[in-house]
């Protein structure tokens, strides 16, 4: 049973010394004599002439051996060689035993890392993918209410037959979606923009005129082709006024467009207490989507008339 864990170490006299070397030889055992510095990870038992070794180990037991020696504090292999094999065969069990539990305990320990960190991966993963399932369905209902609404709001818009019905009917359905506001809508004309729709919640007529007068004078600033999302400073720097009116607000300014002119710029502002949410940006955008290809269709519908017109007139023109 030859390992290099399990050893015993016995000191004394060398006849005894001998005899326990000659029982562990029989017994199948490789006993070495050796001195404190020497390799001992050949020997099951290692054997030192005179007194105990101060150098040993301190996981290795050491036994005294000699003639006559009182068993209960050595061993007699001289007088008692059974005695003395069956205690050096009982203490290597132990140790083995001992070393068959520690390695026992570390391929546990060992199974037990490598289960937390397996759980530890398991749950990164899941936690990846309920965050990628989650994003899905925020991007999958933001998509199925963007169709909602267009579907909605284009059944409304196609029956207006003119402009000003047409900004009406986009102003009382974008309040009625996204809650009261503040809107300035400036339309294109022969003399530059000009005021085609406006909403006044919470602000004095006259305290916010000067704000539409300035809307209308940089309303191409505003006829952004996204949704832009700000706040009442930072509107108040692209009007270049300083109004009171604004101070503490909320704002959302994008425009209009019909094949890739700008047909309305829509400026909406409101108290900050009282945020646009993701869902507000996302009806604005359908609405004035929608707006702006109306309105270039009409105006495509009212020039496509105006040639018939000045042909009757002609024609009436030569009767007379």
């Amino acid at each position: 049973m030859s390992t290099s864990h399990a050893r015993i170490a016995l000191y004394g006299s060398g006849p005894a010394l001998d005899a326990a070397a000659e029982v562990l030889r029989m017994a199948g055992r490789h006993p070495m004599y050796v001195a404190n510095c020497e390799d001992l990870s050949t020997a099951d038992v290692v054997l030192y002439e005179g007194e105990a070794p101060g150098s040993i180990l301190p996981e290795i037991p050491v036994f005294q051996v000699g003639e006559g020696i009182d068993l209960e504090y050595g061993l007699d292999p001289v007088n008692d060689p059974a005695g003395t094999l069956a205690c050096m065969d009982a203490v290597v069990d132990e140790q083995l035993a001992s070393l068959d539990a520690e390695h026992d305990l570390a391929a546990a320990k060992e199974e037990l890392f490598r289960v937390v960190k397996a759980q530890a991966k398991l749950e990164a993963e899941l936690e990846a993918l309920a965050g990628g399932i989650e994003d899905a369905c925020e991007e999958t209902g933001g998509r199925l209410r963007k169709l909602v609404i267009e579907a909605e709001f284009r059944g409304l818009i196609s029956q207006e037959l003119c402009a000003e019905d047409a900004l009406r009917t986009s102003m009382q359905y974008l309040i009625h979606k996204i809650g009261v506001s503040n809107a300035v809508v400036a339309t294109p004309g022969l003399d530059g923009w000009q005021l085609g729709a406006y909403v006044n919640v919470d602000a004095p007529r006259d305290a916010t005129q000067d704000v539409v007068d300035r809307v209308l004078e940089r309303a191409d600033h505003f006829a952004s082709a996204n949704v832009i999302c700000s706040n009442g400073t930072e509107l108040q720097a692209k009007l270049d006024l300083d109004h009171p009116g604004l101070d503490g607000r909320t704002c959302v300014w994008t425009g209009s467009y019909d094949q890739a002119e700008a047909k309305a710029s829509l400026i909406f502002f409101r108290n900050e207490s009282s945020p646009f949410r993701q869902e507000d940006l996302e009806t604005i955008d359908v609405v004035s989507m929608l707006l702006g290809r109306q309105l270039g269709g009409l105006e495509r519908i009212e020039l496509r008339a105006q040639p018939e017109e000045d042909c009757q007139d002609e024609q009436w023109h030569d009767a007379a």
